[in-house]
């Protein structure tokens, strides 16, 4: 009988015991959830002075108007909405007088102008005024406005504007730095909610904006009528046009990350006990649309672990304006308790589906040059992209060619791509970062054992297996004929199935690096990060080799593994430019025309 989780008392006590050993050897990443809080606004003054000096005209008109929306807010009157953009309206010939001979816009009139646009968005988008697809609705003494909406650099589509909130203060422990910069405008994240028939978006979206109000160009600022929320992408547009200078935005690309972590359950325990009970999330999924000329790098989480494991990392990568131009941002999520034969063969359908559905022609050479970047088990689902299938690796678990198995044509063709099997034509780089190539010494220990007796197949899967052992007797060896083995049995040193790995011929196109962890020794086995000793995490071949003392669940998150895998990400963009030619991309896509 397969354990499940909740089976009784004792067995969730000893999950308690499996995390603390377990994760010895899996991945598991601290910070589950983000703490996200609204932003915090200028107080309403109404009017005053500073000191003996009046404020402008234009500054008290602002001042008034703020006021009003709100004390309106305060009493939820969706009036407020008008009164933060006549507020936010009425002072912008102040902000741009001062643009014209300053940087950066400071002072009481854009703690006005900031805060009032700030509130115009949340308080819009609460009271129902605020559709991002088509525009700002407010009420003015010469009727209703809608005060439309344009949008500059994005990858995304108008339509994928399905919510706007202005980030405010944040914290979380996925994300070790906040990557923001001072300038004009409010700092927001932009959400796009998953369509069914996106095949390689998985949940939301969260993408860093930068929201803008100010009146077209060459219409009368005083005119509300003139006005336009102008929404800018700061990944690729760091700046926008203002008075005929070039002006600084102000943005936060990490905050999307925390963002998307404030309300993300991270059940590890589910994925690896349970992997039917979460198929929807599995599979090969992108952050931004794909983006022709991109290189895709495919960062592979390990065991008991998830993809936003990667999110300090993809923050880093987001901001280099060098490696954010270069590089689109993909990530592969797999239950980690299934066997990782499947998971392997599974990612390596669909990045041909990637190309098949986006790139039909061959013509991206992007595309073609995908880098790979396996942390712990996802270093052998890497391993397994690159690598020759073939006999060697069927008969490390079968006494008999696959033709001579006594089975379905079904679960024969299912063997076929999990055994015999070509490397991606589309990976011709690979990191592997802690990568159990030789296994480890926790597998075999009773925790390990524990683990992979808790770890359920699917109900079909179990079918399956019991009908290959019950109609071939004799003919598959102890580790397969026990169950289809797990990730945990893959592990063990003693695999036939790891070994046989380890010997397959990788494909002359790839070159790889291994970044290693040191510093912990293990009895037996010598240095490690505590998990995976140096001798198995080497691997012959590779064209760099990176040890740090780190332990392996926090390798990935030190700053030096970081630095090392920028540098390579580095190293393969000169040698893509070598190759195909340098980017026809722009450093800063062109602005839609004013």
């Amino acid at each position: 009988m397969q354990p499940t989780l909740g089976h009784n008392l004792l067995l969730r006590w000893w999950l308690v015991v499996v995390l603390l050993g377990i994760s010895q050897v899996g991945c598991i990443s601290t910070g589950s959830r983000a703490k996200w809080r609204s932003p915090v606004v200028a107080a309403p003054q109404g009017r005053f002075h500073f000191g003996h000096r009046i404020a402008s005209p234009l500054l008290q008109q602002a001042e008034e108007s703020y006021a009003v929306a709100h004390e309106l807010e305060g009493d939820d009157d969706p009036a407020c909405v008008d009164y933060y953009f006549q507020a936010a309206a009425t002072i912008w010939p102040e902000i741009a007088d001062q643009l014209q001979s300053e940087p950066v816009p400071t002072g009481r009139a854009y703690d006005v102008y900031h805060s009032s646009l700030t509130k115009l968005i949340s308080a819009g988008w609460n009271f129902g005024r605020f559709d991002p697809h088509v525009g700002l609705m407010v009420q003015t003494v010469g009727g209703w406005l809608t005060i439309p909406t344009n949008y500059q650099g994005f990858p995304w589509r108008s339509e994928d504007f399905d919510f706007l909130t202005p980030v405010g203060t944040y914290k979380t422990e996925v994300i070790r730095r906040s990557y923001r910069c001072a300038g004009l405008g409010v700092p927001a994240v932009g959400v796009r909610h998953n369509q069914q028939y996106d095949a390689f978006f998985r949940g939301d979206q969260a993408f860093p904006v930068t929201v803008i109000l100010r009146p077209r160009a060459g219409t009368d600022p005083r005119s509300f009528a003139s006005f336009e929320l102008s929404l800018y992408n700061p990944l690729d547009l760091p700046g926008a046009p203002v008075c005929g200078r070039q002006v600084p935005l102000e943005y936060d690309l990490s905050a999307p990350f925390a963002y998307l972590l404030q309300d993300v359950g991270r059940d590890f325990l589910t994925s690896f006990i349970q992997p039917g009970a979460t198929a929807s999330r599995v599979g090969l999924f992108m952050i931004e649309p794909y983006q022709r000329g991109k290189i895709p790098i495919v960062l592979i989480h390990g065991l008991l672990s998830d993809p936003f494991t990667w999110g300090n990392i993809a923050n880093e990568i987001r901001a280099r304006p060098e490696l954010h131009q270069r590089y689109q941002i993909w990530g592969f999520e797999y239950p980690t308790g299934e066997p990782l034969l499947g998971s392997a063969t599974m990612l390596r359908h669909q990045l041909q589906q990637v190309r098949a559905e986006l790139d039909p022609t061959g013509s991206d050479c992007a595309l073609s040059n995908v880098l790979m970047v396996g942390h712990s088990l996802g270093g052998l689902v890497t391993k397994l992209q690159i690598t020759q299938g073939g006999d060697p690796m069927w008969f490390s678990v079968s006494k008999r060619p696959l033709q001579e198995i006594v089975t379905s044509p079904q679960i024969r063709h299912r063997l076929a791509a999990s055994f015999y099997y070509k490397p991606s034509p589309l990976v011709t780089r690979t990191v592997f970062i802690a990568t159990p190539h030789l296994g480890s010494p926790w597998a075999n220990r009773p925790i390990g054992k524990l683990g992979a007796a808790l770890a359920a197949d699917e109900a079909t899967t179990v079918e399956q297996h019991a009908q290959l052992i019950a109609d071939n007797p004799g003919v598959f060896t102890k580790e397969f004929t026990r169950r289809n083995p797990t990730s945990i049995d893959l592990l063990r040193p003693s695999s036939p199935l790891l070994n046989a790995l380890y010997d397959s011929p990788i494909s002359p196109r790839v070159k790889m690096h291994s970044i290693i962890g040191r510093g912990y020794w293990m009895i037996g086995a010598g240095d490690s990060d505590s998990v995976v000793p140096i001798t198995s995490a080497e691997f012959p071949g590779v064209q760099s080799q990176f040890v740090l003392k780190a332990k392996h669940t926090q390798i990935h998150q030190k700053d030096e593994a970081i630095e090392e895998l920028l540098r390579i990400m580095r190293v393969h963009v000169r040698e893509f430019d070598a190759e195909c030619g340098p980017s026809l991309l722009p450093i800063h896509p062109k602005e839609n025309a004013w």
